[in-house]
């Protein structure tokens, strides 16, 4: 299940970047498209690495690719004025990990911009059912939403820590 989830959101990820359109930028705007020039103080051969984070926090923005010398970045409405940066994020290394596995570069992809962490023991856990706290924590984290922190829950089996 883990591996279809992460198939969906590379495959969105993917999709988002086929067509660079900024967004108009009026209130009713969900989200924006920025274009920040790619800096010249990295190498190229980490161009298809370099993503872009917001500078206040260091949280990388899970939709931002770079392409054509630009880094584009997916925010938020609301976010379109906070400082954003460009990096080559660090991999993060899953002990279960077998780099000839197919879910390895998928996996490896998503961990670059946050969207999957892995458990208290390094592992990624690929091939594990995925529960709906763990699903709906990575559709937050691709689009860039803040966890809810107010307010009722509307799932009675389903704790504010989750």
């Amino acid at each position: 299940m883990k591996k279809a989830i992460s198939c969906i959101l590379i495959l969105c990820m993917m999709l988002s970047f086929s067509g660079f359109v900024v967004a108009q930028e009026d209130e009713t705007t969900n989200f924006v498209t920025l274009k920040i020039p790619f800096p010249d103080d990295l190498k190229d051969n980490d161009s298809w690495r370099t993503v872009a984070r917001y500078q206040d926090s260091g949280r990388a923005i899970p939709l931002s690719d770079c392409y054509d010398g630009y880094v584009y970045a997916i925010v938020p409405y609301e976010n379109k004025d906070r400082a954003i940066e460009t990096f080559v994020p660090d991999d993060i290394p899953f002990v279960d990990a077998n780099e000839s596995a197919y879910e390895y570069h998928v996996m490896e992809n998503l961990s670059r911009v946050g969207i999957i962490l892995g458990n208290e023991k390094g592992e990624a856990l690929p091939f594990a059912n995925v529960s709906r706290a763990e699903a709906v924590t990575m559709v937050m984290r691709f689009l860039g939403i803040s966890p809810m922190v107010e307010g009722e829950l509307p799932f009675a089996d389903v704790f504010r820590k989750d």
